[in-house]
């Protein structure tokens, strides 16, 4: 089996495939569209793990680490899954290729999890990690604000890796911040890339990095951000964006606040990353002089069936007004949900019910057939 394929998502609902991407399909030997619609058991080979259903918790991930699933020729693939609850309904299930197990040994042996903090130095260092970018969306207007810079590892045995597999293995390391710094430089070259792509004249597309507590403390952080932002042209800096992780935590609050401040000055907005699930989020929102917060997927996925989370989310676009910061809503899975937040007062959203992650070629064709046939939500009508 190849282990250069794409990975591929799909979701489930009511146990039917909703919606497929061209990796799931590839990977399952289907024919563009053929997959939606049909139902989830037609995937299922002998021992396969019931796609179907997870347990109620919305942000509950499932992972199987070689699924036989069925492709359109009747044979068995073995896949990697991951799957995560998008809301009560339906299951985002992301499959990747997987290495055969040579029994119960390898199987324990073989895979995402076995890797060290040396090999993933090796494949940073061999060029292996890529990037992709998810677009972020003014649901009201239907326009295109932004992208979050995803990356990814394409590993050359264990194919496309997402950071769950290599980034809590090196959260406390050095590693974390040469990993950082590598996003940050190949973000910016993409956006230098993108300036002459986009319809609108002088159109800028704001990137955002995730970045971790450790490398945001470097002392030569903002040095280095610098030479970034400003590499050949210093004139006209690239419009990134920041988004600080929880983990680890900020050790010193006062030199953060100092080196978050220095960023905004340089016109690089810092957000707080997953807000509403971690102790230390509040923490840092009194203390820190942060621009926005990313609202985390957990409550945005129960927003239509769950009043304690529509609770939630209400409550914490309150406290964000309150410290002028501006919300988007991570998990925006369907419609349906988008509605939900905009009701809300939150315009601002990505998800796969808006977006996957996209290739960086592909991120100017998709911005320009949304932006020209708004979706259902927007109350901004079709340019023209």
């Amino acid at each position: 089996m190849p282990h250069r394929l794409l990975p591929g998502h799909f979701t489930v609902s009511d146990q039917t495939i909703g919606w497929a991407d061209a990796g799931a399909h590839a990977l399952l030997d289907h024919e563009p569209g053929t997959l939606i619609g049909r139902p989830v058991h037609l995937l299922l080979g002998e021992g396969s793990p019931w796609l179907g259903h997870l347990p109620r918790g919305h942000a509950c991930d499932v992972d199987f680490a070689r699924a036989p699933l069925r492709t359109a020729g009747g044979a068995l693939r073995l896949l990697g899954l991951h799957g995560e609850r998008m809301d009560a309904r339906t299951v985002l299930w992301t499959c990747w290729p997987a290495l055969p197990a040579h029994g119960e040994a390898a199987a324990g042996q073989a895979g995402p999890a076995a890797l060290s903090r040396a090999q993933i130095a090796q494949g940073l260092a061999a060029g292996e990690f890529r990037l992709v970018y998810q677009p972020k969306v003014d649901l009201q207007e239907g326009r295109v604000i932004g992208a979050e810079a995803l990356v990814r590892w394409e590993h050359p045995e264990h194919g496309w890796l997402q950071p769950r597999h290599f980034v809590p293995s090196i959260e406390d390391d050095t590693l974390i911040e040469a990993v950082g710094d590598w996003v940050l430089q190949e973000a910016a070259r993409q956006c230098r890339r993108w300036a002459h792509a986009w319809t609108a004249p002088g159109r800028r597309m704001p990137v955002a990095v995730n970045i971790s507590p450790r490398h945001l403390e470097r002392a030569d952080f903002i040095e280095r951000l610098t030479r970034h932002l400003e590499a050949g042209d210093a004139t006209n800096p690239v419009p990134l964006e920041l988004e600080l992780l929880e983990t680890p935590a900020v050790q010193d609050l006062d030199e953060a606040a100092r080196i978050i401040t220095a960023c905004r000055d340089m016109g690089v907005p810092v957000t707080l990353d997953d807000f509403g699930t971690g102790y230390a989020m509040l923490s840092y929102l009194r203390t820190l002089p942060v621009s926005g917060l990313k609202l985390d997927r957990s409550y945005v996925g129960g927003l239509l069936d769950d009043v304690r989370d529509r609770a939630i989310v209400r409550s914490l676009l309150a406290l964000a007004r309150s410290f002028d910061c501006e919300v988007v809503a991570e998990g925006v899975a369907t419609p349906a949900h988008a509605r939900a937040l905009l009701e809300l007062g939150c315009t601002r959203g990505q998800g796969f019910g808006i977006a996957p992650p996209l290739r960086a070629e592909d991120l100017p064709g998709w911005v320009a057939a949304f932006e020209a046939a708004p979706p259902p939500w927007s109350s901004s009508p079709p340019p023209g």
